[in-house]
């Protein structure tokens, strides 16, 4: 997990990181602010697949409509991961807590697998919410 506010420049650099590191089939950018930028200039480069999300929905309720997956057990949290208490603090807390980006970069990860994942029982995914300043 990536906590930091970056510049667009920094933040591009970080997603190509995350994306080599993870060997991910895709990156799902929120084209809002910054992202769109960052967004188009990754989808110039031709070698990743590159995901613009373009929310329709405020993040509660986008949440909201996820939650039965989470509460069906479809969602797989490893009980060893660095992030853990991070992920739960915010889930926990949402909408009320300070910081609501994990819980917008799950939302929308769920999202994008409940309507794209043509019937598969299981997606792997690493889900890292990377912060700019200018969303």
């Amino acid at each position: 997990m990536v906590r930091q506010r970056l510049e667009p420049y920094r933040l591009r650099q970080v997603i190509l990181h995350t994306y080599q590191q993870w060997k991910a089939n895709a990156v799902l950018i929120e084209t809002t602010g910054a992202g769109e930028a960052v967004a188009n200039d990754l989808y110039q480069r031709g070698d990743m697949n590159i995901i613009p999300i373009q929310p329709k929905l405020d993040k509660k309720s986008r949440m909201l409509a996820e939650v039965g997956a989470i509460e069906a057990h479809r969602v797989h949290i490893p009980d060893n991961a660095p992030w853990l208490a991070e992920f739960e603090y915010e889930m926990a807390k949402f909408p009320e807590g300070k910081h609501d980006d994990i819980v917008d970069a799950t939302s929308q990860f769920l999202n994008y697998a409940r309507k794209f994942s043509y019937g598969a029982q299981t997606m792997k995914c690493r889900v890292t919410p990377i912060y700019s300043p200018y969303y």
